[in-house]
């Protein structure tokens, strides 16, 4: 008696991995080859809200996977600060695979500190956009008359090293910044 719905921004979380079993809806995003660019949370959001549109009589578990944030860093204005002029380009990009993979793993010099503070500048600017948008999301079950009715759990599924421990992004280690992350009911 339950309809179920996924969206996932994460490629990892796709019919192609098995994680679209069991859910009578499934929607998916590939990441854009060297454009670095993942889809956006309101992507992610209006994609659902145009399902529940159709959907809103039924009793309904949904599954929302947002990539951002996430590296690439890479936030939209008003959410992106500028970089300081020390900072290098492939740096203020926020586009960081090649050059994380080199200092995580090919013995590549780390960043600055100005570098390290800007790349999680960038971070906690995906960060305030995702809570615009998570006020975006409920303000449409407000629309629909839903909000009430629904159980919201809120997790992440990792944080981001910025060299607290001579690393970028995420990977194998279990440190605080990658693990000690938001779960909210």
């Amino acid at each position: 008696g339950i309809t179920t719905v996924a969206v996932s921004g994460n490629p990892l979380v796709s019919p192609s991995t098995n994680f679209a079993r069991g859910f009578d809806t499934f929607v998916e995003w590939r990441f854009e080859t060297g454009q670095g660019r993942w889809p956006s949370a309101a992507e992610i959001n209006d994609a659902f809200l145009r399902w529940l549109r159709r959907n809103r009589g039924y009793r309904f578990l949904a599954y929302l996977h947002y990539i951002d944030p996430h590296a690439p860093y890479t936030p939209s204005p008003p959410y992106r600060v500028p970089a300081p002029s020390e900072v290098r380009p492939v740096v203020a990009s926020g586009e960081l695979i090649d050059l994380a993979g080199k200092i995580n793993w090919g013995g590549a010099p780390p960043l600055t500190a100005v570098e390290a503070a800007y790349l999680h500048a960038l971070y906690r600017g995906e960060i305030r956009y995702w809570d615009a948008q998570f006020a975006t999301l409920l303000g449409g079950l407000d629309g629909l008359a839903l909000r009430d009715r629904t159980r919201i759990v809120v997790v992440a599924d990792h944080g981001e090293e910025f060299q607290e421990h001579g690393r970028l992004e995420h990977g194998p280690h279990l440190y605080d910044e990658t693990v000690h992350v938001p779960f909210i009911v």
